[in-house]
Parts: structure tokens; C-alpha cells; sequence
């Protein structure tokens, strides 16, 4: 949505999208058929949040019609040179962070489509990892999966998520 391009963080911070009251994390997958997400630190998908936190699943489908990554970045950069210049200067500067660089973009091949879209909000009980507070334990990594076959109830249809850019 071009709503949401002013509030894309790139890699500096935890979640994909900060909004005032929002956060947003996206997980995406080419895998047919699984609900399966990576998350990459131990509170990415906790839900004691300062902000209100939603989960994006995206599949994407390998297609020849489709795009290729930097046809869709290609499209997005029109569509933000048309709202605003410093936007624009904004969305490159997190693309390199991300380490996209236009120069390599004859290695992105392959095509996509989006396949399918599903909203979760991440509240109450949503999995996640609990771990101890002391101050002893040092130098912890965490990387785990989730099952969102095993999440329906926190499921919200895409009205209600796109509420949140209003």
C-alpha cells in the first residue's frame, strides 16, 4: 500500500513498519502450503509491544507473468517520486541498508505474484518466547518458528488491518 512506504524502517530497527501506535512486522514465504514463519529475535512477535503489534504473512508464487524484486521496487519508487522527493531520497537510502543495490539487480531473476495475504494481531497470548530477566545471562540469540495454523484466533481480515494507515 503506498500508505504504509512513509513508515517502512528498513533494517534499522525491530519491526518492519512504525506508525505512532503501530508497529508491523512482515514475514514472507515462496513455500507452498506452509504457515510456518522464522521470527529473528526473542520479542520481534511478543506481545507486550509499547505499540500495538500486527503480523503481515505474504506467499508469494515463482510465476513467469510476475515481477521481478527489482520490477516491484522499480514500481514503488514511481509511486513515492510522486509524493515526495525526500521520501524517495528516504526509501533509497533504506534499500542499500537492506543491501539492495540497483547495480546487482540483473542477479534478481526470478518472477513473483502475490499469492496470499494474511493479518494477525499480535496480542495476548500470541507465541513467543519467555526467557528469564537476570542480568547474568549474556549474549543470547533466539531464532524460532510459528506455526500460524496454530494463531486463527488472532487473525483480522484486511479491513481492519488497514485501518491502521488511516
Amino acid at each position: 500500500k503506498g500508505a504504509s512506504l512513509p513508515y517502512w524502517t528498513g533494517p534499522s530497527k525491530k519491526h518492519d513498519f512504525t506508525l505512532t501506535n503501530t508497529l508491523v512486522e512482515v514475514k514472507t514465504t515462496i513455500l507452498p502450503e506452509k504457515y510456518i514463519i522464522n521470527a529473528s529475535s526473542k520479542n520481534q512477535l511478543d506481545p507486550n509491544q509499547p505499540k500495538t503489534l500486527y503480523l503481515v504473512f505474504q506467499r508469494l508464487k515463482k510465476k513467469p507473468g510476475g515481477k521481478t524484486l527489482p520490477e516491484y521496487i522499480d514500481e514503488i519508487k514511481e509511486k513515492i517520486s510522486e509524493i515526495s522527493d525526500d521520501l524517495l531520497k528516504d526509501f533509497t537510502i533504506k534499500l542499500m541498508q537492506s543491501k539492495y543495490f540497483e547495480t546487482q539487480s540483473k542477479y534478481y531473476s526470478n518472477k513473483y505474484t502475490n499469492q496470499e495475504q494474511l493479518f494477525f494481531h499480535v496480542k495476548d497470548n500470541f507465541p513467543t518466547i519467555e526467557t528469564s530477566s537476570s542480568d547474568a545471562i549474556l549474549n543470547v540469540k533466539y531464532s524460532y518458528q510459528v506455526d500460524l495454523n496454530k494463531c486463527l484466533n488472532y487473525k483480522v481480515n484486511s479491513e481492519q488491518f488497514n485501518k491502521i494507515f488511516v
